[in-house]
């Protein structure tokens, strides 16, 4: 596996037609934004002080 998301797909098209690395989700773009956006929730601890129903 590349070290990089984007040389896993840098020649492929999806079965949806879309050329993998112009897609947020096929490039690995969505996956490293995810990533962050969980790490910030943790450092900001929404989970002690946000409500008890948010996932």
């Amino acid at each position: 596996m590349a070290e990089n998301p984007f040389d896993n797909v840098k020649d492929q098209i999806g079965c949806c037609g879309i050329w993998c690395g112009s897609c947020g989700a096929g490039n690995g773009a969505l996956g490293e934004l995810s990533r962050r956006y969980a790490d910030l929730v943790r450092k900001y601890g929404l989970p002690h002080w946000g409500p008890k129903d948010v996932d």
